[in-house]
């Protein structure tokens, strides 16, 4: 998904095993046969604030994100929470 910014998250483009699938809101590809599985419902997010992120436990173990410089692959490391300040 490429992001239009991260302020409202609102997709710009979105791609699915390397195939642009919908930009601007519209769907440009989609597997034939496929849309009457689609809800017809909109999909609603309630509001995120930073808090609803945190972790409020020092000594607590997250699971984070480890980004390889140079690549656009990612690694899952396990961390221990060292400070909670702020929360």
């Amino acid at each position: 998904m490429v992001l239009e910014n991260l302020e409202t998250f609102s997709a710009e483009r979105v791609y699915k095993d390397g195939r642009l699938v919908a930009m601007a809101g519209k769907i440009c590809h989609f597997p034939k046969g496929k849309e009457e599985n689609l809800p017809s419902w909109p999909v609603r997010i309630p509001p995120l604030s930073v808090g609803a992120f945190g972790i409020r436990k020092e000594g607590a173990r997250a699971r984070v994100i480890e980004v390889i410089p140079g690549q656009i692959l990612t690694r899952e490391r396990i961390e221990e929470v060292l400070s909670v300040k702020g929360w």
